[in-house]
């Protein structure tokens, strides 16, 4: 069925339409999917205006991310901001337990 989008590794391309194509792009653009469904959605991409302009603005918006600098907090970010947020907590929550992040 149109719009519903199996990640089997044979996927016939005259079942891709528009929305298969967005659900699965992200997918698409990491290259993750089976080969039958690459290929779908490189046909896809090649035949449909709107679907080529999507991949186009997608990727260009990735590009520009992943470009980005990095931006470093200060040293004692984490430390202000639980400050700030225990300053602002209703005492009846309770105090604030800070978690570090992993990795």
């Amino acid at each position: 069925m149109p719009g519903r989008v199996g990640k089997e590794s044979l996927f016939p391309a005259h079942l891709m339409d528009c929305l298969a194509f967005r659900s699965s792009h992200l997918e698409f653009v990491d290259r993750t999917l089976p080969r039958g469904m690459m290929a779908a959605m490189e046909a896809h991409c090649g035949s449909c205006a709107d679907c080529t302009a999507f991949d186009t603005a997608l990727r260009r918006g990735l590009l520009v991310a992943w470009n980005l600098a990095r931006i470093e907090p200060r040293p004692d970010f984490l430390e202000r901001l639980h400050s700030r947020i225990e300053v602002r907590r209703p005492a009846t929550l309770g105090p604030v337990t800070p978690r570090l992040a992993a990795g």
